[in-house]
């Protein structure tokens, strides 16, 4: 078990608080998600096009908390 914590970032060993910019981007992603998963239904019985719709809004989530991080 210990041997894991060894590869996990200072700032989870140490319990510190995140810096904004994580709060910013992860508040982002969530807001973008929460958006298009209203939009786009992922109940669907084709579990490949379900998979390929939930990568598709996650890959749009990664770009825009990219940007997000890039501006601050």
């Amino acid at each position: 078990m210990k041997e894991s914590n060894a590869i996990a970032p200072s700032c989870i060993q140490e319990r510190q608080p995140k810096p904004d910019w994580w709060r910013v981007a992860v508040e982002a992603a969530c807001q973008i998600w929460e958006r298009e998963a209203v939009k786009r239904s992922f109940d669907s019985d084709n579990e490949e096009l379900r998979t390929m719709r939930v990568l598709r809004v996650l890959r749009h989530v990664c770009r825009v908390v990219i940007d997000q991080v890039e501006e601050i």
